[in-house]
């Protein structure tokens, strides 16, 4: 067995940003899990965790008639949040050593998004929450030409899912055009 676990971190401030992204700090650990029953066969599983917290400002510039009204009382804020769980899952075997290999593999990711709005606007609103899956299923022969030359045969399905507010109705409100 052998167990290999990794820690990322990190903040961006955009100091000199008066709009669009203004602060972005992140959190990432994660969890690797290896076991080699025999020399040519070898099973995986893996957990990762991230979180990203951030902050942005923007203006709203209504039309009045051809003009656009740029003023500062229509500034907002929103600070947002993204939280993704990834869990995987796979093994390798050597089926002739130095020549052929078969791995498999699978992994899933669900993602939720929220964003709240707020600032100097009255109207600022929350903007409604964003979930998201990602899944992947990989089955590959590895034929081994030469030591730096493999040629691979497989099967790769993906299917991504979403409940976004930019693509999908929502009930009750029929026209997104407020967030557009």
């Amino acid at each position: 067995w052998s167990v290999v676990t990794s820690l990322s971190f990190g903040n961006d401030d955009f100091t000199r940003s008066a709009f669009g992204l203004l602060r972005d700090t992140y959190l990432s650990p994660s969890i690797d899990l290896v076991y080699t029953p025999i020399q040519r066969l070898n099973f995986f599983a893996n957990y990762t965790w991230e979180l990203y917290d951030y902050r942005q400002r923007s203006r709203e510039r209504p039309v009045a008639g051809f003009t656009a009204v740029d003023d500062p009382a229509n500034n907002w804020t929103a600070t947002g949040r993204d939280s993704i769980h990834t869990v995987g899952a796979g093994m390798t075997a050597v089926l002739a050593p130095k020549k052929l290999e078969f791995s498999f593999d699978y992994s899933i990711s669900d993602a939720f998004s929220r964003l709240h709005a707020g600032g100097a606007h009255p109207t600022a609103t929350d903007f409604p929450n964003v979930k998201s899956r990602f899944q992947q299923l990989e089955a590959i022969f590895h034929y081994h030409l030469r030591e730096n030359v493999t040629v691979r045969v497989g099967y790769r399905f993906e299917r991504y899912d979403e409940s976004d507010f930019a693509t999908t109705a929502i009930p009750g409100v029929g026209n997104i055009q407020p967030y557009m």
